[in-house]
Parts: structure tokens; C-alpha cells; sequence
């Protein structure tokens, strides 16, 4: 699993967080319950491939039919971008490397399309 975390999600004693809703984390660095969420609906490992300016993403099937596959803006983790939806496991992602060479991935499984 891909995940992205923001360290300032966590609050502090002298300064509040309007994130600390959205934290995968409480005030003490301790991961919450959310985690016990994404374990269910995201294949465990994405492995990537470059193939010359391709990019391939591949995972264990963990049974869901369609896998949502997306792409996050490196610098700018608001910005997530849903590259598509699959039933296989693994997505090429042509010329993606040399557009986006730091882009993040995750992928979600799904019962629907």
C-alpha cells in the first residue's frame, strides 16, 4: 500500500490542526482506526515497473472485482488524480515516468466499476 501522511494533521498542545480529523495518527504518533479500513479495501504491496518511459503498477488480486488506480501530485498531495479503473491486476501507465517521475500511486479495490 501507497499512503501518503502529512505530519502537521497531528496537533500540537499550543497549536490545533483543522486537519486532525482527517490524521491517520492520535497526538502521540499512535496510528487510529482508519488504517483498519484502507487494509481492507487496498491490496497489500503495489509493486512499479519502469519500462523505459512506462510506468507499470501491479498488485495481489485480493479478490475485488475492479481496482480504482490514482496518481498523486508530487508536492501538492491535494491533488489526486483517478487514473482509471481495472479489473486486472496491474495498470501501464504509457510514458508516465517521463511526465511525472515523482508521482505517488495508490489503488483501491472495489466491488464497482
Amino acid at each position: 500500500m501507497v499512503c501518503l501522511w502529512e505530519p502537521a494533521w497531528i496537533p500540537t498542545d499550543s497549536f490545533g490542526s483543522p486537519w486532525e480529523n482527517l490524521a491517520l495518527f492520535d497526538c502521540n504518533g499512535n496510528r487510529l482506526l482508519a488504517f483498519d479500513i484502507m487494509t481492507i479495501a487496498t491490496p497489500q504491496r503495489v509493486t512499479l515497473t519502469r519500462i523505459d518511459s512506462d510506468l507499470r503498477l501491479r498488485w495481489q488480486d485480493d479478490g475485488s472485482l475492479y481496482y480504482h488506480v490514482y496518481g498523486v501530485t508530487p508536492g501538492n498531495p491535494e491533488v489526486t488524480t483517478r487514473l482509471g479503473v481495472t479489473a486486472e491486476n496491474q495498470w501501464l501507465l504509457p510514458n508516465e515516468f517521463s511526465i511525472y517521475p515523482q508521482r505517488s500511486y495508490y489503488v483501491i479495490g472495489s466491488c464497482e466499476p
